[in-house]
């Protein structure tokens, strides 16, 4: 029998309870539990052998007592702890392909509540449902109004708001292959600022979102839009300042959100990048070079998730400061690039810079989960990172006890979904090998030449572990087999194509003849296992929409894996007296410098998979 609940406690916090207490209350505690509500914000927890008493000021407060107090010992004690950040959320991206199944949004809700989290956000650019604009996220997967809805609700019973992230602006690329959207195009993925065409779309966007959330706030995006007014705007308009054209659209914005009582909040990066260059010239002390009128009612967020120092940091949320009182901050948990999350180099990053907002009393921090070029990784493959966040924002930066009790599994053995791409100890030092060696072509081998020597070793000891942690990780389970199968595959795949070309140039017909019969079969074998286990975590998590995107680029491997095979074939039969991909000199990796495995993120799937167009 586990803990004996007190009936003595407000409707409010019987939902906490009835949603929350299976996740965390041990069968074995058999103590009274009392909850009642305080003045004081943040919770406090007494206990004895007898009972546990938590008094909380709010239901996100109430949350995170209930995980930490199923970690008190039998002897008991008395814990005291606040959130550092009173405005303290998650945001998750749901536009990069993976629109997440309303179960999984209420699990992910639970777990943020169980973490100390005050919201939960919804990155959208076009998969939210708007009446009146049909193409708007058709085959997308597109959250309808009554799906949003009851997340909001169910995530206030709970003590959480769910919040919209938009985008008014740019990243609205997916809706332009539309004409009636294409019309209002400016350039690339960028709305046609000054066209009244785009306001009446941005109010239904903005009036769908007032009704479906009950929050006033709204992230309204507007970054990385720096060809703004450099297209239709610009032959229609002439020539005007980048900076007028994005302050005179975001005063039609903000007057939007006004008539529908909406409090906006944008990222930071298009005003600060006018006003000293970059993020990156500002960090290496530019001087502002002019002054952008940030109007009050806008919060401004600053993004960062790639840099290790807190000086840093810091440096950057003083310029910020100097631009608005209202600052935000976006840290970040790396689910975008590839199958593999980044778990360990989030941690680092996160750690640093969440002090410097601490420091620099920076009151409202987010943590992102993107999902850059098909959010292959699960959202659920990242909870280290919001753990330790969260432990860090409510003062207890290096507990781990509280990650066990939520997932039945030690928080070092979570991290190791790292694995696959993990090729350096030092947690500074992050990559995305796992993916850019899964669709490195085995005939034209763009990035054969990162290849280590003991990659096959490498990959064998990494499933092997996996599959240990698998055994015993219960509802996790498919995490780790999803990393361990895409082991399994780069045991044999990551340096196919280099042992091919070793192998052609030494005119060593032995070895071809045994990659063309047995390791390119075994390799298809294994691909088909990573592919349907990858479906399944998909589908246990997102709806359906964009998994056809996996199967098209897995597909699209296993196709080149097949063809290769009969190029072995027939080039050792004598049809073929030469394989033209293999006749050339093979040049060194050279998209970017970086030419360190341990330290190289190339992402996109398309350069991943092939220099030809695609």
């Amino acid at each position: 029998m586990a803990w004996r609940i007190n009936g003595d406690h407000t409707a409010r916090a019987a939902t906490v309870l009835q949603e929350l207490l299976p996740m965390v209350n041990p069968s074995e505690d058999h103590r009274t539990l009392y909850v009642s509500e305080g003045a004081e914000s943040g919770f406090c927890i007494e206990a004895d052998r007898e009972k546990i008493s938590i008094r909380y000021h709010d239901l996100r407060d109430l949350a995170r007592g209930l995980l930490e107090a199923a970690s008190c010992p039998g002897e008991g004690g008395t814990i005291q702890r606040r959130c550092t950040f009173p405005d303290f959320g998650v945001m998750v991206d749901i536009s990069r392909n993976a629109v997440l199944r309303p179960e999984a949004a209420r699990k992910l809700i639970r777990l943020c509540a169980l973490m100390g989290y005050s919201f939960v956000g919804l990155y959208m650019e076009d998969t939210i449902d708007i009446p009146g604009e049909p193409y708007f996220g058709y085959q997308r997967g597109a959250m309808t109004p009554e799906e949003l809805k009851d997340l909001d609700q169910y995530a206030a019973g709970l003590g959480l708001e769910l919040r919209p992230y938009l985008q008014t602006l740019a990243h609205l690329n997916q809706i332009m292959r539309y004409q009636r959207y294409d019309e209002i195009r400016d350039t690339e993925d960028i709305l046609l600022a000054g066209d009244e065409r785009t306001y009446r779309l941005l109010d239904k966007l903005l009036k769908t979102v007032s009704e479906c959330f009950t929050t006033r706030k709204v992230n309204i995006g507007m970054d990385e839009a720096a060809l703004v007014g450099a297209g239709k705007y610009l032959e229609q308009n002439g020539y005007q300042p980048r900076i007028q054209v994005l302050q005179q659209h975001l005063q039609r914005v903000l007057a939007l959100c006004e008539s529908h009582h909406l409090q906006p909040q944008m990222w930071s990066d298009m005003f600060f990048n006018l006003a000293y260059g970059s993020y990156d010239q500002a960090a290496a002390g530019a001087k502002a070079r002019c002054r952008p009128e940030i109007p009050p009612q806008v919060e401004l967020g600053f993004w960062d998730y790639y840099h290790v120092g807190k000086e840093r940091y810091k440096a950057m949320l003083q310029k910020h400061k100097q631009m608005t009182d209202r600052v935000v901050f976006a840290g970040g948990a790396w689910k975008w690039s590839g199958f593999t999350p980044c778990n360990a180099f989030s941690i680092e990053t996160g750690r640093d810079a969440l002090q410097a907002c601490i420091e620099e009393k920076i009151r409202s921090v987010v943590i992102t989960a993107w999902g850059d070029n098909g959010a292959e990784a699960s959202v659920f493959s990242i909870l280290p990172v919001l753990y330790a966040d969260a432990a860090l924002a409510w003062g207890i930066p290096k507990e781990t006890e509280g990650f066990r009790i939520l997932t039945g599994i030690q928080f070092q053995e979570f991290l190791q979904l790292d694995r696959p791409s993990r090729f350096s100890e030092d947690p500074t030092v992050h990559g995305n090998a796992s993916k850019f060696l899964l669709y490195n072509d085995p005939l034209l081998g763009t990035f054969d030449s990162l290849v280590p020597a003991d990659v096959q070793h490498f990959y064998a000891k990494a499933a092997g572990q996996l599959e240990q942690i698998e055994a015993r990780a219960g509802e996790y389970a498919i995490l780790f087999r999803t990393q361990k199968d895409l082991c399994r595959v780069l045991e044999r795949k990551a340096d196919l194509g280099k042992r091919i070309k070793t192998a052609y140039d030494s005119r060593d017909n032995k070895a071809l003849e045994d990659l063309a019969e047995t390791v390119i079969p075994q390799t298809v074998q294994r691909l088909e296992t990573f592919q349907n286990t990858l479906q399944e975590q998909w589908l246990q998590e997102n709806k359906v929409f964009g998994l056809e995107v996996q199967h098209l680029r897995l597909g699209g491997l296993r196709s080149r894996l097949l063809y290769t095979r009969q190029c072995l074939a027939r080039y050792l039969d004598g049809t073929l007296t030469a394989i033209e991909e293999l006749e050339g000199e093979r040049l060194p990796f050279a998209y970017f410098d970086n030419s360190e495995i341990a330290s190289l993120n190339y992402n996109l799937w398309s350069c991943n998979a092939t220099p030809a167009v695609l």
